[in-house]
């Protein structure tokens, strides 16, 4: 039989020995966007015809309480008007600047009545509501209402139409025009008949619904030290606060001067995200928007492979000879020499843009690079002992040397040849963006306010150095085929390094 004696622990239940663990879950809130801006309204109509507020009033284009909207209410009697139709028009225009559109909104209703109708008498009552996109350059219709006391129309209740609007589309080209016309067409007696026409069309409410404000950068990704603008769309006389750029590498950036501005430009070498506040209505929206940096093409070019004639070889301050007599010794064939020089320029931003106070490689240059070599002049010198003594009887031979024109051409591969050659391998190295000295630089960046012009210089040399290094050794290894093979590896015989009487001494 089990106990009922519970012993309770905060988070626990203890029964019996037996452990139950309660726990309680609570999913996160939903995440919810700030609401849309308010509704704005036309600021202004145009009414060359209508009298009084007759469909003029902006301040009545909108009623919450479907009452007392602008509109117009004509009552043509034969005997009074005969047949003169009694029009009205009226254009809505002066949304404000700025916004982003969503929709444009129209409340409105019309309707007509025909009364004390005798034969002979007709009258008509035609309402029509149109709006513009370009100003009033073209209209398009909304809703037209032709009503006659032969074909009467329903009437109109109050209704709503929304027209979709490109979030491109300039408020200030939108507008709205409603005309009204009644008319008695015909008359039997035009001084006696009570004949009469009645139309009415009432503008409820016009508005434009609005996006959000967002922040935008243009352009969307900038060259390395370039300038973009972050500029705030769709808050006119929002407030603004709170810039801010949060850098990819330096750290978060926060703008110290015209805090209030729409704007934030200025030159840019790092990719990051621009923050900003804007406060309408009440509601405060934080807009976000990254900014990508492209790196420039700071590719140091792979230079052309010199040749140098002699026995002397002048290298990084030092002078190399080729031995002559030529000996069985390393680099008694030929010799190369890769020098890599770097010339950069430091830059520095002080615009008081998103990135104010960042360091970064300006440009980079590799102006007197060089690739030289040379054949030992009694290797190159057809008439000379060694030249000849290559007697080229190998394969015949199993034992035998290599021609000297074999000979001759293969040490000039393997210093400078297209491929199997140390020339070779200095291209492959510059093109691999891994060790190339300008690509190594390109992106470097840091904050002024951290490192000083002089230690963020060291740091590109230091850079600079390790690439040269890593060109330098991938040029001289591996060993490419030596001079007794083809730059397919194909073995042409020994060297026949018998002595002889040097020929360019």
């Amino acid at each position: 039989m089990l106990s009922k004696n519970l012993l309770q622990l905060s988070g626990w239940v203890v029964v019996m020995g037996i452990c139950a663990i309660t726990v309680s879950v609570s999913r996160p809130a939903a995440r919810q966007d700030p609401p849309y801006p308010p509704a704005i309204r036309p600021s202004h109509p145009t009414n060359a015809e209508a009298s009084g507020t007759d469909l003029a009033n902006p301040a009545n284009a909108w009623d919450t309480s479907l009452s007392s909207g602008a509109g117009n209410s004509f009552n043509p009697i034969c005997k009074s008007v005969c047949t003169t139709p009694s029009t009205r028009t009226t254009e809505w225009y002066g949304f404000a600047a700025g916004w982003i559109p969503r929709s444009l909104i129209i409340r409105w209703d019309a309707s007509s009545g025909f009364y004390n109708i005798v034969a002979g008498s007709n009258g008509k009552v035609h309402a029509k509501l149109e709006y513009s996109l370009d100003g009033g350059g073209g209209w398009n219709t909304l809703y037209e209402f032709l009503s006659t006391n032969q074909a009467p129309q329903s009437n109109i209740s109050t209704r709503e139409d929304q027209i979709s609007l490109s979030p491109d589309q300039d408020p200030t080209l939108v507008r709205v025009r409603a005309s009204l016309t009644v008319q008695m067409t015909s008359c039997n007696n035009c001084t006696l008949s009570p004949s009469q026409a009645t139309g009415t069309l009432y503008i409820r409410d016009i508005r434009m619904e609005v996006e959000r404000p967002i922040l935008t950068v243009s352009p969307e990704a900038v060259t390395r030290g370039q300038t973009a603008a972050f500029e705030v769309k769709g808050a006119p006389g929002g407030a603004i606060s709170n810039w801010r750029y949060a850098s990819e590498r330096v750290g978060e950036i926060y703008r110290t001067t015209n805090l209030g501005q729409v704007t934030w430009s200025g030159s840019v070498a790092d990719a990051g995200t621009a923050t900003v506040s804007v406060q309408i209505s009440g509601v405060t929206y934080n807009l976000s928007k990254y900014l990508a940096v492209l790196p420039r093409d700071f590719t140091l070019p792979t230079v052309n492979p010199s040749r140098v004639t002699g026995r002397e070889l002048s290298c990084l301050g030092s002078t190399f000879l080729v031995p002559v007599p030529v000996t069985n010794a390393p680099h008694s064939l030929g010799m190369y020499c890769l020098e890599l020089p770097a010339v950069r320029t430091a830059g520095y931003i002080n615009d008081q843009g998103p990135n104010q106070d960042v360091r970064f490689v300006l440009s980079v240059s590799g102006a007197g690079t060089s690739y030289r070599w040379l054949l030992n002049p009694d290797l190159d010198d057809v008439n000379c002992q060694f030249y000849t003594q290559q007697t080229g009887t190998y394969p015949r031979n199993p034992a035998g040397y290599i021609s000297g024109e074999h000979l001759r051409a293969n040490a000039v591969r393997h210093e400078s040849g297209s491929e199997q050659s140390h020339y070779a391998q200095y291209v492959a190295a510059n093109a691999d963006p891994t060790k190339n000295i300008g690509v190594g630089v390109e992106d470097l960046v840091a904050r002024g306010s951290s490192i000083s012009a002089t230690i963020f210089e060291a740091d590109i040399d230091e850079v600079i150095a390790n690439r040269r290094g890593l060109i330098t050794a991938a040029t001289n290894t591996p060993e490419p085929y030596g001079a007794e093979r083809n730059a397919a590896g194909e073995f042409q015989g020994y060297i026949n390094y018998t002595t002889y009487t040097g020929c360019h001494p």
